[in-house]
């Protein structure tokens, strides 16, 4: 289940990524937790997205390694290419203070 001050956002990137018509997994189920939002392009590319609500600098990188740590990707080792992504957000600012990516496969 999402922090309440994740969800909204969370909500608001899932309609605009569903109603343009992409395949978007929301609190998309694992052994290890729920990853936030999957995207999953022409059965062939998987985005891995995981928001996270931060207080300070010293929280970034808290989404992406997440991701990492739990090992979200490994559901979708079947696709031919995984991408996660790290978006996170100031608590006070209420803005994007933070957001990295990386291939893993």
């Amino acid at each position: 289940m999402y922090l309440k001050e994740e969800a909204s956002y969370v909500l608001a990137v899932f309609v605009l990524l569903y109603s343009s018509g992409l395949n978007v997994i929301t609190e998309d189920n694992i052994s290890k937790g729920r990853i936030d939002l999957t995207i999953i392009v022409n059965n062939s590319i998987v985005y891995i997205l995981e928001f996270k609500v931060i207080k300070n600098s010293k929280e970034k990188g808290k989404a992406l390694n997440q991701i990492l740590q739990k090992e979200y990707y490994k559901k979708y080792l079947n696709y031919e290419k995984i991408y996660i992504i790290g978006i996170e957000l100031d608590k006070t600012k209420k803005q994007i203070v933070n957001f990295e990516y990386q291939q893993v496969k």
